[in-house]
C-alpha cells in the first residue's frame, strides 16, 4: 500500500495560509505541517521543525539545530516528527551532516534523506508545464517577487501623498502605508523614509506630526504580525548579530549597488557573501560615506538623501540575512532609488552642459544605458524562463548537489534519461547514500536500457534500507516487464 504525506508549510505567514492549512487538515487532506501554533488547534497533525540556518559558518550549524529544537520542545512539547530547513539548505555539504547526526540520534526524519520519498515538484506542475492558474494569488506573488514590489509602490504613494497639507490627501497616504505593510514587511521602514525626506524639503513647516499615524499604524501590524508568527523577527544571538552587521553588512550594501547598476546574473535567491579578509576596508568606506553625506546635508542634500535612504531600505531584509544566510534580489526594489537619483542628477547636470561637446556626448550615453538595461533585462527572462534554464543557468556557478538532483529528476520525468545521469552520478560522488539519488539514477538507467545496472543498483540500496517503497516497488516493475532498448551508452 502507498501512503501519500501532505506537507502544509509557511504557517502564520498570512491568515489565508493558517485557515487553509488547518481546513485542509479537518477535511483529511493534510497530514504534515512545518509551523508550530497549528499544533495546539490540531493536536493529532504532525508538527515538523522547519529550520533556519545560517551557512556561513558550518561550526555554528549544531548550536542552531539545538537552540531551534530546544525552543520547539518548549512551545509544542515534544519533538518535531521531521525535518526541513529554509530554501533546502539542510542539502548542502556543510549544513548536512550536522542534521542529519541529530536527527539520527533522535530518530526524526529528514526530508530527502529518510525511507520516505520527497516530490518537490507540487506546485501547479504537470506533464512538464507550470499551470499558473492552479496557483493562489498570494502564492504566486512570493513565487515571483511581487509581494516586495507592490510594498514598494505603496511605499512610494505614501512618502508622496503625506507630505501634502491636504487632508484628503493624508488619508489617503495612511489607506496607502497601510496596503504597503500588508503587502510586505519590508514597508515597515517607510516612517523613516518620511521623516529622512522631510529633513531635507525646503518648506517652512515639516508635516512631521503626519509621523503620529504612521507610527500608530505601523504598531497594530507589529502587534498584528507578532500574533501571527510569534516573534517580530529580531536574531536571538545578539553577538552574532553584532558581528554580521560589522562584518558582512556593508559588503551586502556594496553588493546591491552592483546589482542594481548592473542588474545581471539574477538568481531568485543567493547564499549570503562569503566574508572576506579586509571586511574591514567595505565598513570604514560606509562609515566615512555616511558621515561625509550628513556633514554635507546642507550642500549635498541629495547625496545625504541617497546614502540614508539606501542603508535604511536594506535593514528589514537584513534580519532574514541574519537568520537565513541568503540574499534575494528582489529586496533591491526598495534600494533601487537611492541608486538611480544620483545617476540621474549627473545626467541632468552633463545635459544642462550640452553646449560643450564634452558634456553633450557624455549625456547622450543616457540613451544607450536605457537599451543596455532593457537588453539585460530581457536576457535575465530569457536564461530562466523554465526550471530547466534556471538549473542550467544556476550550474555555471555553483555545484550545489540539490541544484544537480533538481534538474536530472526534470530530465528524468521529460524522458531524457540520458542526460539526467551525469548529474546522478555527480550527487552519488558526495552523497553515496542518498537514497532519493540512488533511485532516480536507477531509474534513468533502466529508460536508457541498461536494466542489469538498474536492478542491480536498487537490489544494494535495499540490502541497507529494506523497507525503502520508492526502490521496492521500482524493483517489482523492472523484474516484471521488459527493460526499453538501449538508447544511450551509460556506465556504472
Amino acid at each position: 500500500m502507498k501512503w501519500l504525506i501532505i506537507t502544509g508549510d509557511d504557517f502564520g505567514m498570512s491568515s489565508g495560509i493558517n485557515l487553509g492549512i488547518i481546513e485542509a487538515h479537518h477535511c483529511g487532506i493534510l497530514s504534515s505541517e512545518g509551523g508550530r501554533r497549528v499544533a495546539r488547534e490540531c493536536p493529532v497533525l504532525s508538527l515538523g521543525l522547519h529550520l533556519e540556518l545560517a551557512t556561513d559558518d558550518p561550526e555554528r550549524v549544531h548550536a542552531q539545530i539545538e537552540q531551534q529544537v530546544a525552543r520547539f520542545l518548549e512551545l509544542v512539547g515534544a519533538l518535531p516528527t521531521h525535518l526541513d530547513s529554509h530554501h533546502n539548505v539542510h542539502h548542502e555539504p556543510q549544513v548536512l551532516p550536522h542534521v542529519l547526526a541529530w536527527a539520527r540520534r533522535s530518530a526524526v526524519p529528514v526530508r530527502g534523506h529518510s525511507e520516505i520519498r520527497h516530490v518537490s515538484k507540487f506546485y501547479g506542475q504537470w506533464g512538464g508545464d507550470t499551470h499558473l492558474e492552479q496557483i493562489g494569488v498570494e502564492g504566486l506573488l512570493a513565487i515571483t517577487g511581487r509581494a516586495t514590489f507592490l510594498s514598494f509602490f505603496f511605499g512610494i504613494l505614501t512618502l508622496l501623498l503625506t507630505t501634502s497639507s491636504d487632508p484628503l490627501k493624508i488619508a489617503l497616504g495612511l489607506f496607502c502605508f497601510a496596503m504597503a505593510l500588508l503587502s510586505k514587511e519590508e514597508s515597515v521602514i517607510v516612517p523613516l523614509l518620511a521623516g529622512l525626506l522631510w529633513t531635507i524639503r525646503p518648506t517652512p513647516r515639516r508635516p512631521y506630526r503626519v509621523l503620529v499615524p504612521l507610527f500608530a499604524l505601523l504598531g497594530v501590524y507589529l502587534m498584528y504580525r507578532h500574533s501571527l508568527f510569534g516573534s517580530l523577527g529580531a536574531p536571538s544571538n545578539h553577538l552574532y548579530t553584532a558581528q554580521f552587521y560589522v562584518q558582512a553588512f556593508p559588503r551586502v550594501l556594496t553588493h546591491y549597488v552592483a546589482l542594481i547598476l548592473i542588474p545581471w546574473n539574477l538568481h531568485s535567491h543567493r547564499l549570503i557573501l562569503r566574508l572576506s579578509h579586509v571586511w574591514y576596508l567595505s565598513l570604514a568606506g560606509w562609515m566615512a560615506l555616511g558621515v561625509f553625506s550628513y556633514r554635507k546635508r546642507q550642500e549635498r542634500p541629495w547625496l545625504y538623501f541617497s546614502v540614508f535612504w539606501f542603508v535604511i531600505s536594506l535593514l528589514p531584509p537584513s534580519l532574514a540575512m541574519v537568520y537565513g544566510g541568503f540574499i534575494l534580489d528582489h529586496w533591491g526594489y526598495w534600494a533601487a532609488p537611492a541608486v538611480f537619483l544620483p545617476l540621474g542628477l549627473l545626467f541632468d547636470e552633463l545635459w544642462t552642459r550640452r553646449q560643450e561637446t564634452r558634456y553633450r556626448k557624455l549625456g547622450a550615453l543616457f540613451f544607450p544605458v536605457i537599451v543596455c538595461y532593457a537588453l539585460l533585462t530581457r536576457l535575465n527572462i530569457e536564461l530562466r524562463n523554465t526550471d530547466e534554464k534556471m538549473y542550467r543557468w544556476a550550474l555555471h556557478f555553483t555545484t550545489s548537489n540539490p541544484i544537480q538532483y533538481n534538474l536530472g529528476v526534470l530530465l528524468l520525468e521529460s524522458g531524457r534519461a540520458g542526460e539526467a545521469i551525469p548529474y546522478f552520478l555527480s550527487v552519488r560522488s558526495n552523497y553515496p547514500d542518498d537514497l532519493n539519488n540512488l533511485h532516480a539514477l536507477a531509474l534513468a538507467y533502466w529508460k536508457t536500457g541498461h536494466p542489469k545496472i538498474a536492478i542491480r543498483l536498487l537490489q544494494s540500496v535495499l540490502k541497507t534500507h529494506p523497507d525503502f517503497q520508492p526502490a521496492v516497488q521500482s524493483l517489482h516493475m523492472m523484474q516484471s516487464t521488459n527493460a526499453p532498448k538501449a538508447a544511450a551508452s551509460a556506465s556504472n
